[in-house]
């Protein structure tokens, strides 16, 4: 909350990429809960007017940096239920996975692939080194082998 504290103080306007770019700051200290936090405060706020993207694929990586799967899933169903809705990307699908590779759901994380793939959405290098780890971590070494 210091943060925002001394973002409100300098007077500068705070918006969504500002607050996105306090959500990953959150996430990367290990305070996936300020992220949710603010991330719900926006949510609130009218003047906001509808999340992007980018305030998603923030909150999403905060979530799975701290190994919240089942919240993250959360984000990403209320991404789609949104108005108007929000398509994800691949950093969304990503930041997917990585949160139930993190959090040992091997199977919601190969589920999630799946979605990818149907979605037309290209996976990364960064989604496949997420499986294998969420594969590996598991014992699944066969899956691991046809990815």
């Amino acid at each position: 909350q210091m943060c925002e504290q001394v973002c409100k103080q300098s007077k500068l306007p705070m918006d969504q990429s500002s607050y996105g770019a306090l959500m990953i700051a959150y996430g990367r200290g290990g305070k996936w809960e300020e992220a949710l936090r603010l991330f719900e405060s926006m949510e609130d706020d009218p003047d906001q007017g509808p999340l992007t993207l980018l305030v998603y694929n923030c909150v999403l990586g905060a979530l799975a940096r701290g190994r919240q799967s089942e919240r993250a899933r959360g984000v990403f169903q209320e991404m789609e239920e949104a108005e108007p809705p929000v398509s994800p990307d691949a950093v969304t699908f990503n930041s997917l996975i990585s949160a139930f590779e993190r959090g040992g759901d091997w199977k919601s994380a190969l589920e999630t692939y799946e979605e990818m793939k149907l979605a037309k959405m290209r996976p990364t290098i960064i989604t496949f080194s997420c499986l294998m780890r969420s594969c590996i971590q598991s014992g699944e070494w066969d899956i691991t082998l046809e990815l």
